[in-house]
Parts: structure tokens; C-alpha cells; sequence
């Protein structure tokens, strides 16, 4: 699929499910469990070991219908490490015009990292096609809104700090779709193997923002 087809089915999903675990086998079983959930967006970081090998080792292991990104992609070599191992989309902390370029050059959704109008806007134009909110705690769901008021067109991926109890009021703010680590994906669940509470906050989530657009 294209790139404005996959992120066309990254918003319908509406949460990006960030993965954080030691290794491999965790990796897959983690994305397993979301994909359990009725998710099919997840994100794997950079600050997993090895994390370029967990990307690829996860792509092949998996089906077309999940799209696969790589998070805390700070720079273009490692944007074009993991869209060759198998990442779809890239997601950035930061805004880094050459990350974008590399990204969108090889085929991937760029989801660059901003969090003033100014850092949105140079997001936007260096060719971001959404813009993650980090960290979106900070100011909460109003902020969202805020934005948008002279940046209406912009797709925001507020990350850091949304649960259940507060991603209607995201979705209310006019946010595209969202990124949940530990509030999901809980490195205390994965390390004694409860890959049944993952799934479960996973269709927890789905649900969730389902609701809160309907």
C-alpha cells in the first residue's frame, strides 16, 4: 500500500502501540497480543537493544495487515536501517528534515516529534505527514485543541500520558490517533509473561477511541 493508504489505516486504528522490550521473542510476542486486541499499529523503538534486528525479525513474522514502524527515530540512517528492515512508518521525538526526507524517499509515513506551533509548523513543512505531540502530558487534551485553532489541517499524534480515562477528550480535541507505551504495552507485563492483560488493555484502547468518535 501506498503511503496515503497506510496512513489512512494507522488513523482508522487510532493508537499506535509503542513497544519497549529486551528482546526479540518479547518483541513478537508483544506486537501478538496487540494485534490480539483488534490493534494493528505498532511501533517498536530504538531504545530496544538490537533494535533494528527486532524490527526485522518482527516484519517477517507478521502479517500484511499489521503496519510496522520504527519510534525514536532521531536521524536518516536510522530511518533507512529500519524502513530496510521492515518499518513502515517512522516516528521521531524530534523534527529532523533530513529523518523526514529519508522516510517519505523510502516509501514510509513520517511522523516527526514537535511540541510548540513553531516546531508544528517546521514539522509540516519539512514534509511530516501527521506530527506527534510529545511529550502531550505537559498541557493535556485542551493543548490539542489549542493547536489547532490556527493549525487546524494538521493530523496530531499525542504521545506521553494518554489513558483510558482521558482519550475521548483527545479524540474531542481533534486528535488523529495516538501513541501508548507503557500505558499498554507495560514492561512489568511482559516481563512475567502476561501477554493476556496487553491484549486486553489493547481492545480496552480500540474501544475506547471507537466510542469517543462515534
Amino acid at each position: 500500500m501506498d503511503r496515503k493508504e497506510m496512513l489512512t489505516r494507522m488513523i482508522d486504528c487510532g493508537i499506535i502501540a509503542v513497544v519497549r522490550t529486551p528482546s526479540a521473542e518479547t518483541a513478537l510476542k508483544a506486537v501478538e497480543a496487540v494485534m490480539a486486541g483488534e490493534m494493528n499499529t505498532v511501533e517498536v523503538t530504538f531504545t530496544v537493544p538490537n533494535a533494528v534486528e527486532v524490527i526485522r525479525t518482527v516484519a517477517k513474522s507478521i502479517g500484511p495487515d499489521v503496519i510496522l514502524g520504527a519510534g525514536t527515530v532521531t536521524d536518516a540512517e536510522k530511518a533507512k536501517a529500519a524502513i530496510e528492515a521492515g518499518a513502515r512508518f517512522i516516528v521521531a521525538p524530534n523534527t529532523d528534515p533530513d529523518t523526514i526526507t529519508t522516510a517519505i524517499a523510502l516509501g514510509a509515513v513520517a511522523i516527526p516529534g514537535a511540541l510548540t506551533p513553531t516546531e508544528v509548523v517546521n514539522a509540516v513543512h519539512a514534509g511530516a505527514d501527521a506530527v506527534k505531540i510529545f511529550p502531550a502530558s505537559v498541557f493535556g487534551p485542551s493543548y490539542i485543541k489549542a493547536l489547532r485553532g490556527p493549525l487546524p489541517d494538521v493530523k496530531y499524534v499525542p504521545t506521553g500520558g494518554v489513558e483510558l480515562d482521558n482519550i475521548a477528550d483527545y479524540v474531542k480535541a481533534g486528535a488523529a490517533m495516538f501513541g501508548v507505551g507503557s500505558n499498554l504495552v507495560d514492561s512489568k507485563l511482559i516481563a512475567v509473561g502476561d501477554y493476556a492483560t496487553i491484549t486486553a488493555r489493547a481492545r480496552a484502547f480500540t474501544d475506547a477511541v471507537k466510542k469517543a468518535r462515534a
